[in-house]
């Protein structure tokens, strides 16, 4: 079933005088959701960024693992939408947890990288293209 939106709605249908239209259920719930998410995902970002900062005591880092987030996250939208999925906020919640995983194994990949690097440099074996790809490709 198609649903138009409010101001289609009222463009199309004319109510009787002495009626009015009420848009409730999941419907209202949704709005209510998207205002409040207007709020707190700028704030969740900044936190986020805030916290991978200290952590890594890099802008460049923090940018690094910020910006793999969202090709995990328009990997679930595609998914979903090829399944038939409607956004709810189960969906919002495993989206948000889908992207804090995200950001946790960019920071293990980048911290196993920083590690790999300063050793291979203390031991004297960065110093060319290859022993750079030797040292990220190193099986442990």
């Amino acid at each position: 079933m198609f649903l138009m939106p409010k101001r289609r709605f009222r463009e199309k249908v004319q109510l009787p005088p002495g009626y009015q239209l009420i848009w409730s259920g999941q419907f209202e719930f949704m709005e209510r959701v998207k205002e409040r998410l207007l709020i707190v995902v700028p704030i969740t970002l900044l936190l986020v960024f805030l916290l991978l900062y200290f952590n890594t005591r890099s802008v460049a880092k923090t940018m690094i693992i910020l910006m793999a987030v969202p090709f995990s996250a328009i990997g679930a939208v595609w998914f979903l939408y090829f399944l038939g999925y409607n956004m709810s906020i189960a969906v919002w919640v495993g989206l948000i947890a889908l992207m804090g995983v995200d950001a946790e194994t960019g920071m293990f990949m980048l911290l196993y990288l920083d590690l790999a690097y300063h050793e291979a440099q203390a031991k004297g074996k960065m110093r060319n293209w290859d022993d750079l790809r030797e040292t990220i490709v190193e099986v442990r």
